[in-house]
């Protein structure tokens, strides 16, 4: 499987996934043009795109969707919850498809769906797999409920959450309530959180770990590898490799396999 994020943050997210020959986005909360842009520098085309699945309706997950389906024709996969909510975004209904957390296929991938704590209608993770690789995408999540942990144990690849560093947003300019937001048990995990995650639910299969939707005010890449880095360390583990991700350019194209990960493609150093 090889997986790639488009872009990660308040600003926009959305996340490229092949498995076989099928081609899929999670989420499409960039424009349109910036989506086709970043596919474009990792050598992909939104006309190959089979389908998008959304995790939920917030505008930083949605906000290209309504373009992309009018000028590509590409159907989208969200629960019923979440199309009700996302209404504003889409003209044409017939390319809706609604999965209500049952497990489904999109071409060559086995997607299943599982709760997350977070302030939206219905949010969610999936965990995507082909031919025996496992990927679970956990973002926007307020805390780590036991089903979440469950979900991450025996995955080859996690993209997980690792939005905030509790001082920095204590000490940040967001006003109050925003903080108490993002802090909530329906907004976002911090850093030490998300290493916490990983020690709870490793296992031998794990190759990789990618931290996404890191703060721009109450993060810093450095800081978040640094604090997972080093509560893994402290629990023995030291051989997880990380990766990030970045609001205004792709991540890595990393391949996935159960032996392990290589980088295929790095738009950032090819600039």
């Amino acid at each position: 499987m090889e997986i790639c994020m488009l872009g990660s943050g308040s600003t926009g997210n959305s996340l490229f996934v092949q498995g076989g020959k099928t081609k899929i986005l999670i989420d499409a909360g960039l424009s349109c043009l910036q989506i086709k842009k970043r596919l474009q520098a990792i050598g992909e085309s939104l006309h190959d795109i089979r389908a998008i699945i959304i995790t939920h309706e917030h505008a930083d997950h949605m906000k290209g969707i309504g373009v992309i389906c009018r000028q590509y024709e590409v159907p989208v996969y969200l629960t019923s919850a979440t199309r009700d909510q996302a209404a504003r975004y889409f003209l044409f209904h017939e390319s809706l498809y609604s999965f209500n957390g049952d497990a489904f296929c999109v071409g060559d991938l086995d997607i299943e769906a599982f709760s997350v704590s977070h302030d939206a209608a219905d949010p969610v993770g999936f965990v995507i797999s082909h031919e025996g690789v496992r990927v679970v995408v956990a973002t926007d999540i307020g805390k780590l409920d036991p089903w979440v942990i469950e979900r991450l144990k025996g995955a080859h690849f996690v993209i997980l959450e690792a939005n905030h560093d509790p001082e920095m947003l204590r000490n940040g300019p967001y006003p109050k309530y925003l903080k108490t937001r993002i802090a909530g048990p329906e907004g976002h995990l911090p850093n030490q959180e998300a290493a916490k995650a990983i020690i709870h639910s490793y296992t031998p299969d794990l190759k990789g770990v990618m931290l996404a939707h890191l703060s721009r005010f109450n993060n810093t890449p450095e800081l978040a590898v640094k604090t997972v880095s080093e509560v893994l360390t402290s629990q023995g583990l030291y051989n997880v490799p990380i990766y990030l991700t970045h609001p205004f350019h792709p991540s890595p194209r990393i391949e996935i396999t159960r032996q392990g990960v290589r980088v295929l493609i790095d738009p950032k150093q090819a600039d």
